[in-house]
């Protein structure tokens, strides 16, 4: 191993990288500096991402369907299997209080927002409106918050336009609460005055999506510059090896609340929700959103795992970043959690246009 080098990530700081943010765990071979700070209010992560894939910033958590756009038009970056935001988006679908809203069904036809129209978040959650609950997406009418990355906008068939100045996040949360709107797809909308869930019970519909479909969504993944793992390849499985480590020190900062929802994950994940790997789940989660990608107007093109992932450079080929052989438990009081062992194969990780290879 080469080294040690510097290398600054950004990210969220949360309890499953609080470790490398104290210094708790520290990447073998690298001075890792992580910032967490890039704007203020709710733009802090798309600022985040816009320098990740910009190259002001080497790498870090990165927006997943931005990441596979860029990387679409040739972008010099490739992933880790290190997926640092996932959860379902049933979980993220609301309405107005007043709003002839029961269903995700009935969101067809109606004012909805979505802060940015490729952010991995909201693509999820339009991806299940029409393949789930049938919305014509098409016949929606849509308002962002924000403007799209460069290369990510939605055809002309689409209804879409900005919500009024000033067009924040925090403006459209306010046209939702008070009717303006019907509908919003954001994870970080919260239940208050004027605004209700679509899906009280959004844990059962989740749970139940993923028994019928093996789909776990992934919001944020690691990215890093790929000319950093071309001149030191070894830095991809010091950085996996050390977000695990991290991961392993998480139930230290959680609250209970948090180690409760890992623990209803796990029930019916059948392994740690956080564990990091390029897996059968995870493979075939990336093609479903590829799929929605091909859906909403976002791509025309397909991508495969050898042009995506750092885990599958023959550089790396030997490598443990595709296997899941470092396995952190969450506490619990109902024993052991259930492990899965099939290690991930270098089949092409995502399909071609909609339908094609998609399970």
């Amino acid at each position: 191993m080469e080294g040690p080098i510097d290398l600054t990530l950004g990210m969220a700081r949360t309890p499953y990288v609080e470790a490398l943010f104290n210094g708790t765990v520290q990447p073998k071979g690298i001075h890792l500096t992580c910032e967490y700070v890039f704007s203020e209010g709710l733009d802090n992560t798309g600022e985040r991402h816009r320098q990740i894939l910009g190259g002001t910033l080497a790498g870090g958590e990165c927006s997943t369907s931005s990441f596979l756009m860029v990387r679409t038009q040739g972008a010099d970056l490739v992933a880790l299997p290190v997926f640092l935001a996932r959860n379902f988006p049933h979980r993220q679908i609301w309405r107005h209080e007043a709003a002839t809203v029961r269903t995700p069904s009935d969101l067809a036809g109606k004012r909805v927002t979505v802060h940015r129209w490729n952010s991995t978040s909201p693509t999820w959650t339009k991806g299940l409106l029409q393949n789930e609950y049938g919305v014509d997406l098409k016949g929606v009418h849509w308002f962002t918050a924000e403007d799209d990355f460069e290369g990510e906008k939605p055809p002309p068939d689409f209804h879409i336009e900005r919500i009024p100045q000033p067009a924040t996040r925090e403006k459209a949360i306010a046209m939702l609460a008070s009717g303006e709107i019907d509908g919003s797809l954001d994870p970080y909308v919260e239940e208050g005055p004027g605004i209700r869930r679509v899906l009280p019970d959004w844990k059962k519909e989740a749970a139940a999506f993923f028994e019928r479909r093996g789909i776990y969504p992934m919001s944020h993944t690691l990215v890093i510059r790929r000319s950093i793992l071309d001149e030191h390849s070894w830095v991809a499985e010091s950085l996996v090896e050390a977000f695990r480590a991290a991961r392993r020190e998480a139930p230290k900062y959680q609250t209970e609340d948090q180690i409760a929802h890992e623990r209803w994950l796990q029930g019916f994940l059948g392994q740690d929700p956080r564990l990091y790997k390029l897996g059968p789940v995870e493979r075939r989660t990336l093609a479903e959103l590829v799929k929605y990608q091909f859906q909403q107007g976002l791509r025309s093109q397909p991508i495969s795992s050898s042009r995506a992932c750092a885990a599958s450079r023959s550089t790396l080929k030997h490598s443990s970043l595709s296997t899941a052989t470092d396995r952190p438990v969450i506490p619990t009081s109902k024993g052991p959690p259930r492990r899965r062992t099939q290690p991930a194969s270098d089949a092409s990780l995502l399909p071609g246009p909609a339908g094609h290879n998609a399970k």
